[in-house]
């Protein structure tokens, strides 16, 4: 809904004269008796009547700014607010997010050797594959001798074959 200001076509500062002025010229361009039959301009001369009984009168002008006033700094809090709500759900995203990651990414690593026994078992290359495949998602490359200190170079190799061969099996 417009301001009794927008209404007029004023600024919130604008003088008594001024106010007259935008008045007498609304009123003149929507009077019923030079638009007959046209609702709307009946009803804007109304809503211009309103407004200049509002703004003529200085008690009413000063009481209609202090509730513009009060308006606009409720308006201002409630942004102020669904912003901060905002900020403080996307912090816990984030930090919910940061917090479980190593948990989440440590599910996708191969297991070593130790834990994996003597012979290699299908688990376990399905572990050591999911680590490539989550690594080629991030986009990361794995770089085998940093690895090596970690896992059994022989289960490296076998995985980062069994990737590669899966990978040429889906491009085809």
């Amino acid at each position: 809904m417009p301001t009794v200001y927008e209404v007029l076509g004023l600024a919130a500062a604008a003088d008594p004269g001024q106010v007259k002025a935008a008045y007498h010229a609304l009123a003149k361009s929507f009077h019923p008796d030079v638009n007959s039959g046209d609702a709307r301009a009946e009803e804007r001369f109304k809503d211009i009547n309103a407004a200049y009984k509002i703004l003529s009168d200085p008690e009413k002008r000063a009481a209609y700014d202090l509730g513009l006033k009060h308006k606009h700094a409720e308006t201002r809090r409630c942004v102020w607010k669904a912003m901060a709500t905002a900020a403080a759900s996307f912090m816990i995203t984030v930090g919910c997010g940061l917090y479980f990651l190593p948990s989440a990414l440590s599910a996708h690593e191969p297991r070593t050797t130790e834990a994996a026994g003597p012979s290699p078992t299908p688990g376990n290359e399905l572990a050591v594959q999911s680590f490539f495949t989550l690594a080629a998602k991030a986009g990361l490359k794995v770089n085998k001798p940093a690895l090596a200190g970690t896992y059994d170079s022989a289960q490296l190799d076998d995985a980062t074959t069994a990737y590669s061969s899966q990978r040429k099996a889906v491009a085809k």
